[in-house]
């Protein structure tokens, strides 16, 4: 014989949801532009980073570099084709799979009248994937801080 078993439903307000999870956003994604930037922290020329939401809820943000040298950001971030000869002694600021910065050393090779000494074969630089660094660096805080946000409103009676 069947058994009828009443269960106890419990309210919740959600109402809030929305803002407290995009203020919760907001709040990671100012971390991860911290962190772009100091994937530039040694760098005299360096873009500028800023945070837009993407959707009227602010649920969905995007991370930007602006000013004039947010290409050159996108080229070191991704890897790109260098074309002309770097000094003997040059040492790159950045290195792959890392956000840190050293001090650098030397520059591209000029010839006695002062433009670049291009290269006959284009070389290959390794792609610095500051993006995938910065994802990797606040991944277990976000997920941590947009879990939290939940359960704490699923704790509330309405």
């Amino acid at each position: 014989m069947p058994m009828k078993v009443k269960v106890k439903r419990r309210r919740v307000d959600i109402s809030g949801i929305p803002e407290a999870l995009a203020k919760e956003q907001l709040r990671h994604a100012k971390r991860a532009v911290l962190l772009y930037e100091q994937s530039v922290g040694g760098w005299q020329e360096a873009p500028e980073f800023d945070v837009k939401p993407l959707h009227w809820d602010g649920l969905a943000v995007n991370i930007y570099a602006r000013g004039q040298f947010r290409q050159r950001y996108a080229w070191i971030d991704g890897g790109f084709m260098r074309h002309v000869r770097m000094e003997p002694d040059f040492i790159p600021k950045s290195t792959p799979h890392s956000l840190a910065q050293g001090p650098g050393r030397g520059g591209v090779m000029t010839s006695r009248f002062g433009y670049p000494v291009k290269l006959d074969v284009p070389v290959q630089t390794e792609a610095r994937q500051f993006t995938k660094e910065v994802a990797d660096g606040i991944r277990e805080e976000y997920f941590t801080g947009m879990s939290a946000v939940i359960r704490r409103y699923l704790r509330r009676r309405k």
